[in-house]
């Protein structure tokens, strides 16, 4: 039996996905609902390049954010999961001078069904200490 010459991707399986993004972080107790944040997202899923893409994300007007972490970074991701990547992410994001990291991951995604959970690493400009928790929603701009 003859093997196909190309690799079949089980639209059902997670997989890995790798990106860098840049963003503005607004939030503050000071600010309304919070605050929030807001960038660009360059996204390649390493199994099914149909899902990569360049993404805008921002935190909606009816969500809430909580910390104080306002400035500026520039990081990577790294993020398990299938589907499409857009929608709604839950963020977790702190920052010591200039490294930042978070954590984040689709509303209710428990590793099953389509969503992703990852974690990201940043070179970061702004508070020396900071800590937030808030949602994003990514749209795509192209892609995906």
């Amino acid at each position: 039996m003859r093997r196909p010459k190309y690799h079949v991707l089980d639209a059902a399986a997670n997989h890995v996905t790798a990106g860098a993004q840049g963003e503005i972080s607004l939030v503050s107790p000071f600010t309304s609902r919070g605050g929030g944040t807001l960038g660009f997202n360059l996204q390649l899923n390493m199994d099914a390049l149909h899902d990569s893409g360049l993404f805008f994300y921002y935190t909606p007007a009816d969500s809430v954010s909580d910390g104080l972490a306002p400035g500026g970074d520039f990081g990577f991701n790294l993020a398990y999961g299938r589907g499409a990547w857009r929608g709604p992410f839950d963020n977790t994001a702190g920052s010591l001078w200039l490294v930042g990291g978070s954590v984040f991951r689709s509303p209710g995604w428990n590793g099953s069904g389509p969503g992703y959970a990852g974690v990201s690493v940043s070179l970061s400009a702004g508070a020396p200490i900071g800590f937030a928790q808030y949602r994003t929603n990514y749209v795509p701009i192209f892609g995906d």
